[in-house]
């Protein structure tokens, strides 16, 4: 397809014999005259909500909405704009003519949304609110059968609460009301299902207000890897890495806004950077190590157990990104800041590839890394049955 013009030249030229086919391949390039991109355009008359405050995506979202038009944004949170970048922000919209109210509201109170619409009604100049943009989270990450009943709670309450509340406070001839989900209520996080619980009932909540003839649009957004969080967090950003969540750019993020609100007819659920049926990546449980075929070769009980030993460390190594010479045997699996989640695959690549059927409290609790290993050793069915007897003494 690459040589289509040149394919029609041949064509007119007359100077063929036959056919003239033409192969589409999947890496051709072919010219193309994009559409020239339709930006949404904010009445400067209204007022914007967007609530999450001023960390992560925050100040990208205010720049975003400034730039397309609006010069009245209130910025809802909990502790509102004390921080040095909350301020450095209000002060560089207000050089462009555009005005920041930050409050220090929590949205999961309906008492307190209707606080903000009453402040915002006696403020003068302050126009009729046209959109908003709910972009609050919690995280409160751990596995659910160790879950506490105020962990699910937090991370339900700016999700679940505050956009059901938003909707009843809020104006219902809005232009636009997006919430900011997550791939994880697609695809599941096994150390955040309270977390995914609330971002799918978001997606679900946008349905239902399209259904009422009302605006409404989830964007489930994948890692933004250049959000100031995730940078200030390089462990929760190498551990999402490693699970395999997809990663976007901020830039990726506001060009979907953008498209989300000047699109007609468009559904009112996007996935950014979700690749098709690529899930959450399981522990690598394909080809064994050479310390895992060195455990069915040992002689003798020690031989057995270094080799469980060095297999268990190269695992951790590739799952907590650290050398292995540097993982110390004595010292606990937590003050290598190893979360539940880590230790779930852990123990998952234990049963699958070292044949140890042992818990993941055993793992957790230990006093030192030395102590599962040899529970593995005493467990695992690909110790020589010579030495079986032998090493289950060690557990």
């Amino acid at each position: 397809m690459g040589e289509i013009e040149s394919a029609f030249r041949m064509i007119s030229a007359g100077r063929h014999m036959g056919k003239v086919i033409l192969t589409a391949d999947p890496d051709e390039m072919v010219a193309a005259l994009p559409e020239t991109p339709v930006l949404p355009e904010l009445l400067p008359s209204a007022t914007y909500i967007l609530a999450g405050g001023f960390g992560g995506l925050g100040v990208y979202l205010i720049r975003w909405l400034a730039s397309r038009g609006a010069r009245t944004i209130v910025n809802l949170s909990r502790s509102g704009a004390k921080t040095s970048a909350a301020k450095a922000c209000i002060a560089e919209m207000h050089s462009q003519g555009v005005k920041v109210l930050s409050k220090a509201y929590d949205i999961a109170s309906k008492e307190a949304v209707e606080a903000v619409v009453r402040d915002l009604q006696a403020v003068d100049g302050v126009g009729h609110i046209r959109g908003v943009i709910n972009a609050a989270m919690a995280l409160e990450d751990v596995l659910f059968d160790q879950m506490e009943h105020w962990q699910w709670e937090a991370s339900l309450a700016p999700k679940v609460a505050g956009t059901r509340n938003m909707h009843e406070v809020l104006p219902t001839d809005m232009d636009f009301f997006v919430v900011l989900s997550s791939v994880a209520g697609v695809i599941g996080h096994p150390a955040q299902v309270n977390y995914t619980a609330a971002c799918a009932f978001q997606d679900a909540f946008m349905h239902y207000r399209r259904s009422r003839g009302q605006p409404g649009f989830a964007i489930d957004v994948g890692v933004v890897g250049d959000a100031d969080f995730v940078s200030e967090s390089p462990a929760v950003f190498a551990n999402m890495k490693r699970q395999g969540f997809p990663f976007i750019s901020v830039a990726e993020l506001l060009a979907t806004l953008d498209y989300v609100l000047t699109a007609r007819g468009l559904e009112c659920q996007a996935a950014l950077g979700l690749v098709p049926d690529a899930g959450v990546k399981k522990p690598d449980c394909g080809s064994g190590s050479d310390h895992i075929e060195k455990i069915g070769h040992a002689n003798t009980v020690e031989e057995a157990v270094e080799a469980v030993g060095a297999a268990v460390l190269d695992e951790l190594s590739k799952l907590i990104i650290m050398p292995v010479d540097r993982i110390l045997l004595h010292r606990t699996l937590d003050s290598y800041g190893v979360d539940s989640l880590v230790v779930v695959e852990l123990r998952n690549w234990v049963v699958a590839m070292l044949a140890a059927d042992i818990s993941i409290l055993v793992i957790r609790e230990s006093r030192g890394i030395d102590n599962p290993i040899q529970l593995v050793a005493s467990k695992s069915r690909l110790v020589p049955v010579k030495l079986q007897e032998a090493v289950s003494k060690l557990g």
